[in-house]
């Protein structure tokens, strides 16, 4: 079974799935995958994701901040990491766990993979 096949086993997922793919079925697709991303590097699934919220609000944005320190250090462009909050963020307010603390991702804007391209010159 596929790694997408196994999280939509678990009927809240699927449903948060579902929902977010009316929107858009990319959308879906990426917040899934990207949910799935920072659940498997964090040891936990996505229910446990959500339990935590819900026990321990605090703990969870340290993990949640921690993990976008980790991205940073990694060399992760600010897009990426944005991205992947996106994705976590989305499946939390499903489950309606609202991060209190703001999330800062730096220099949220830069490209750093086409930064230093130019348009080649006629020679």
């Amino acid at each position: 079974m596929t790694k997408k096949g196994r999280l939509l086993q678990d009927p809240d997922v699927e449903r948060w799935y579902r929902n977010v793919e009316r929107g858009s079925g990319n959308t879906a697709e990426v917040h899934l995958r990207r949910l799935s991303l920072f659940c498997e590097q964090k040891g936990l699934t996505p229910k446990e994701l959500v339990n935590l919220g819900r026990k321990d609000r605090k703990r969870l944005e340290d993990i949640v901040q921690d993990h976008v320190t980790k991205m940073e250090l990694d060399g992760k462009s600010p897009g990426y990491i944005a991205g992947i909050l996106k994705g976590v963020k989305s499946w939390l307010v499903h489950n309606e766990i609202e991060l209190k603390r703001k999330v800062k991702v730096s220099n949220r804007g830069a490209t750093p993979t086409i930064e230093d391209e130019r348009v080649p010159e006629k020679e």
